[in-house]
C-alpha cells in the first residue's frame, strides 16, 4: 500500500515542498504561511530565533518572536539598524530629562546637607558611635565580665 502525503505547499523561508508530518500553517486562515519546523524562525533580521505553535507571533504576514513582535515587542529591525528618528516623542523626553547633578540640586536643596526631617534617620545620625558604646560597657578598658 503507497500512502500519498498531503502537502502543505511550499515553505515560506527555503521554499521546498512541506508536508503535514514535516511542517505548520501559521497565521489567520486568509493569509497562513507554510513552514518546516526547522524553518520557523523570528523574521526580524537579526535574530532567527527558533519558534513554535505556541511562541509565535503574526503581524504585517510575518512571523516574529515575542520580542520583536512590531506592535508589542520591544526591539525590531528599525532600532537594531539605527533608524529610529530623533524627532521621536521618546528620544525627545530622554533628551530633555532633568540630569542627575540637577535633580540632586533640587533634592539638597541649594547643595547643602539635606535637613533631617524624619526621626528614624535623626536617631541614626545622633546615635553613639562604635568607641563611645565600648567606653560606655567597659570603662577603663577592662573587660565587662570581670566584676571582681
Amino acid at each position: 500500500f503507497f500512502f500519498a502525503m498531503a502537502s502543505l505547499g511550499k515553505c515560506t523561508r527555503c521554499s521546498k515542498t512541506c508536508y503535514q508530518n514535516e511542517g505548520f500553517r501559521v497565521g489567520p486562515p486568509s493569509k497562513e504561511l507554510v513552514f518546516h519546523k526547522l524553518c520557523l524562525k523570528c523574521q526580524n533580521e537579526g535574530c532567527g530565533w527558533q519558534l513554535t505553535l505556541t511562541s509565535y507571533k503574526f503581524c504585517d504576514g510575518k512571523v516574529w518572536c515575542k520580542n520583536h513582535e512590531p506592535m508589542r515587542g520591544f526591539s525590531n529591525a528599525a532600532h537594531q539598524k539605527g533608524s529610529v528618528k530623533c524627532d521621536a516623542v521618546s528620544v525627545d523626553r530622554a533628551m530633555n530629562a532633568p540630569k542627575l547633578g540637577t535633580v540632586n540640586e533640587q533634592i539638597r536643596s541649594g547643595g547643602g546637607n539635606a535637613q533631617v526631617a524624619d526621626l528614624a534617620t535623626a536617631t541614626a545620625l545622633n546615635a553613639p558611635k562604635l568607641d563611645v558604646v565600648n567606653e560606655q560597657v567597659r570603662p577603663g578598658g577592662r573587660n565587662a565580665q570581670n566584676f571582681h
